[in-house]
């Protein structure tokens, strides 16, 4: 009995102890053999037991590749000058395009509408500049080099492509003309003007060719206030009218005084602002404005006739021998019919701009030829008839006053302040 007893107990031994291996070594592999591996560009993970394999691979690629490239730039400022670089820049926008000498490429920039200045900035490289604006004569800069970013200062100028300017100063100058009767003077320009306010009056005369230095200033009596505008009588003289309808004169060209010679005669109120659209060799028929009035005064050598339009008006002039044309602010436009100079009748004008039109002059002699309105905004129009019109100019950098028109184009004169004067080429 004990034998059988000691039999099983060797046998349950034995198989305890199998048990046990078998056990213990499953554990083992399953916690053992665990390799991770890393890479800049990828990720590789294996995993395996004795009892059962499994392998697991997982790979992924990234590159980025930045470059920046940085073009050296250079800052370009200047203004487009009217005439000469002391004068004022050129209104209302220049086109500049600097082109690049290498690869054609451009820059394109508008000058300011009011200062004619501009500011660019373009890649280094050699350029050249050129300006454009329509009816004026811009002449291209010479080469541009650009090696640093420091700011350069580069400037064009320009000039009406139809008008010569012949001088530019400080007087407020109202009226212009150049005399074509009287003896001695036929090629002499005579400008006046001064403000309404002051003893300023300034009487300038000049012969050909109209050079800086041949403007001289003629003496007047008193120094008088605010002359306003200057006409000539065939083979009489030349007369000049202020403010107060204050008439003044000479009869030479050599004359260096103006002599008094009143229109009191005409009674015109003498606080009223006057401006003279035109009289005939009788000195006896008279058109005036006054400043900031809607009314047309037309003298037929006896009585006073009113014409009332809708603006202030502020310039006139003989059409023909039966039509005066009257301009004035925000674009006003109206002709007047004095076929009966009893009854005179106004017809406004339609015309394309609101600028204030501060004078308009016609050649009477020979009507084809048209006129010129000026403004107050720096523009030149022309026209060949009252409905018939065109900009010749815009963006002058002064308000024009007076215009003068005298049996050829390239007799036409232009005044406006700041002295300056222009003749038509």
């Amino acid at each position: 009995m004990f034998k059988r007893l000691g039999f099983w107990i060797l046998i349950l031994f034995v198989v305890c102890c199998l048990f046990f291996v078998v056990y213990v070594g499953g554990c083992g592999s399953a916690v053992n053999d665990v390799t991770t591996t890393t890479t800049a560009a990828s990720t590789t993970s294996t995993s395996s037991t004795s009892t059962s394999t499994s392998t697991s691979t997982s790979t992924s690629t990234s590159t980025t590749t930045s470059t920046t490239t940085t073009t050296a730039l250079c800052a370009v400022s200047g203004m487009v000058f009217f005439a000469d670089p002391s004068y004022l820049g050129i209104r209302d926008g220049v086109t500049l395009t600097f082109t690049n000498a290498s690869n054609d490429s451009s820059y394109v920039v508008t000058t300011e509408s009011q200062t004619g200045s501009y500011e660019v900035s373009v890649p280094f490289g050699t350029y050249s500049l050129a300006g454009a604006k329509a009816g004026w004569t811009i002449p291209p800069a010479a080469v541009l080099t650009f090696e640093t970013a420091t700011a350069l200062n580069v400037g064009l100028t320009g000039t009406p492509t139809s008008w010569e300017v012949l001088r530019v100063g400080s007087e407020e100058l109202k009226s212009v003309l150049m005399a074509s009767s009287m003896a001695g003077a036929e090629d002499y320009i005579f400008a006046i003007g001064g403000s309404a306010t002051g003893n300023d009056g300034v009487v300038l005369r000049a012969a050909a060719p109209y050079a800086e230095n041949d403007w001289e200033r003629l003496n007047l009596p008193n120094g008088e206030i605010g002359l306003l505008y200057i006409f000539e009588f065939d083979d009489t003289g030349l007369y000049i009218m202020d403010r107060f309808a204050n008439q003044y004169g000479c009869a030479t060209a050599a004359a260096t005084t103006l002599t008094y010679d009143n229109l009191t005669s005409l009674d015109l109120d003498s606080n009223s602002f006057y401006k003279i659209a035109f009289a005939v060799t009788d000195r006896t028929t008279y058109a005036f404005t006054e400043k900031d009035s809607q009314e047309l005064i037309f003298y037929d050598s006896a009585n006073f006739h009113t014409v009332t339009t809708s603006g202030g008006l502020l310039g006139v002039t003989k059409h023909d021998n039966s039509t005066l044309l009257t301009v004035g602010e925000a674009g006003v436009f109206y002709t007047v019919d004095i076929t009966d100079p009893t009854n005179p009748t106004a017809t406004q004008v339609s015309f394309p701009s609101t600028e204030n039109l501060t004078d308009i002059v016609s050649d009477a002699t020979e009507p084809g030829l048209g006129g010129f309105i000026v403004t107050e905004s720096g523009s030149i129009h022309r026209f060949t008839a009252p409905n018939t019109y065109w900009t010749e100019v815009s963006g002058i950098p002064y308000p024009l006053t007076g215009a003068f028109i005298g049996g050829a184009q390239e007799n036409g004169l232009i005044c406006g302040e700041n002295g300056l004067i222009m003749k038509h080429k």
